[in-house]
């Protein structure tokens, strides 16, 4: 079944590979996090609990709480809601990534689970399967991101659950076409290296289409680190506490980074909007 079904996604999804991309600057280096946000977006209550970002290919961004698989559909200009879907039976879940792929929505729960859906009308429930991907016996997951030219799900260990994973950033790659996970390893020694962390938990990736980079989110310390396709670290920055209390999503638009934060006590969630220089 699982096999079937990926191999129905990678029809689906592609028909020629993507190029790759040529640009290999620093996309921390273009749109600096460690100053003031061009912007601030508070959520309303239903993204109290924000977890993903995506970024759809009109511009609009898709976001949704942790605990439901309530997708809502954001004005990437300003923040507001435009519309909201559910899947199907409305599962109650622990999701924890959302990507998007040509017409394809994926959504993740924290034990590797991925939902396979497509963006819904406001209001509408909507079909979707789902695919076991096992890595859950590995790793606590969270975070998801669509790499084209691999044609491949990008899923961030947060927190290992195995000897064999410690002292490691683990970033596992699951192609459509076969499911076999391959991994992207980051020893932390090489973190705390570059960034003076001697830890990192993961809670999102986005990957740059512009540069192949991959950004990891981490919650705790709050930092964002850049990645090179092989796993090289290319830059890293600090995210201020006062600004990011609960880092948990993190998209790039063609002219700025964008980063969601949980709404603590007493304050709602936020889309903090960083600015690219050209």
């Amino acid at each position: 079944m699982l096999q079937a079904m990926l191999k129905l996604l990678a029809a689906l999804l592609l028909t020629a590979l993507p190029s790759e991309p040529q640009d290999s600057s620093s996309l921390l280096a273009r749109c600096p996090l460690d100053g003031n946000p061009a912007a601030r977006w508070s959520l309303p209550g239903r993204l109290r609990e924000i977890s993903g970002l995506a970024r759809l290919p009109t511009g609009e961004l898709l976001a949704h709480n942790d605990e439901r698989a309530r997708v809502s559909v954001l004005d990437g200009k300003t923040g507001a809601i435009l519309r909201s879907f559910d899947l199907q039976g409305e599962p109650r879940d622990d999701i924890e990534g959302i990507a998007i792929a040509d017409d394809v929505l994926f959504l993740m729960n924290s034990s590797g689970r991925v939902y396979v859906t497509r963006v819904g009308q406001d209001g509408e429930k909507v079909p979707y399967t789902t695919v076991e991907t096992g890595l859950g016996r590995q790793c606590e997951l969270e975070g998801l991101a669509w790499d084209a030219p691999r044609q491949a799900l990008i899923l961030p260990c947060k927190r290992p659950r195995t000897a064999g994973m410690t002292g490691q950033l683990t970033l596992f790659v699951v192609p459509v076409s076969t499911g076999e996970p391959s991994r992207i390893q980051v020893p932390l020694a090489e973190v705390a290296r570059r960034t003076g962390q001697r830890a990192i938990e993961a809670s999102a990736v986005e990957r740059d289409d512009r540069t192949g980079h991959l950004l990891v989110l981490s919650s705790g310390p709050r930092m964002v680190v850049e990645l090179a396709g092989d796993g090289t670290i290319v830059a890293a920055t600090e995210l201020k506490k006062s600004r990011h209390p609960q880092p948990e999503g993190i998209t790039i638009l063609p002219d700025a980074i964008l980063v969601s934060d949980e709404g603590t006590e007493g304050a709602p969630g936020t889309i903090s909007v960083y600015a690219c220089r050209r």
